[in-house]
């Protein structure tokens, strides 16, 4: 019931917008807030020059997730309970215990991807958090060939080793919105 009500709670806040002065193309824009329950929301908006088919296949395809997001490994079981296993490194071969993996949680096809980290890679600050966490990844049309793409990691609690894991995805969901960005501009 608690995983339900916080990607709940997280559709909803995929859902809002940034303010007027913030709709340029590739730029970040943090839009983070308190949740009513106490938790954090990691949020993070960027417009892209892309079709809501394209961010579709950006963000639930092996091919997608190496072009847009510049990763070497990729292993893609998108349906609903599949793994995302990702590494850094080119050489990765599925099953590492140095790969990233991704359950799919929920999504709604065209729109948004709900996921929960499993297994993170080593030097992972508090990987003991990751079953507490989750990422939202919505693209909701913009219009004028725009799609907004909010990034929204949910339920960061109190506390040192929260605060040491919203710090790095702090920067690292800016990382990888501003790679989605470039690969859709080189496409032109």
């Amino acid at each position: 019931m608690r995983t339900l009500r916080i990607l709940t709670l997280a559709a909803l806040a995929a859902a809002g917008s940034a303010s007027a002065g913030d709709d340029e193309p590739g730029k970040v824009v943090e839009t983070s807030y308190d949740a009513p329950d106490g938790t954090r929301v990691l949020r993070h908006e960027m417009l892209l020059r892309a079709s809501p088919g394209d961010v579709w296949t950006a963000l639930t395809t092996a091919e997608g997730w190496k072009a847009g997001f510049g990763i070497p490994f990729v292993k893609m079981d998108f349906r609903l309970g599949g793994l995302i296993e990702t590494s850094y490194d080119a050489k990765a071969v599925p099953g590492l215990k140095t790969n990233i993996r991704n359950r799919v949680l929920s999504y709604l096809p065209l729109r948004m991807v709900s996921m929960q980290a499993e297994q993170a890679p080593p030097g992972f600050p508090a990987p003991e958090l990751l079953p507490h966490l989750f990422t939202v990844m919505d693209g909701a049309e913009g219009g004028d060939g725009l799609v907004r793409i909010t990034v929204s990691g949910v339920a960061y609690g109190k506390g040192e080793a929260y605060d040491k894991v919203y710090r790095l995805f702090q920067e690292g969901n800016a990382w990888t919105l501003r790679r989605l960005h470039e690969h859709f501009e080189k496409r032109g």
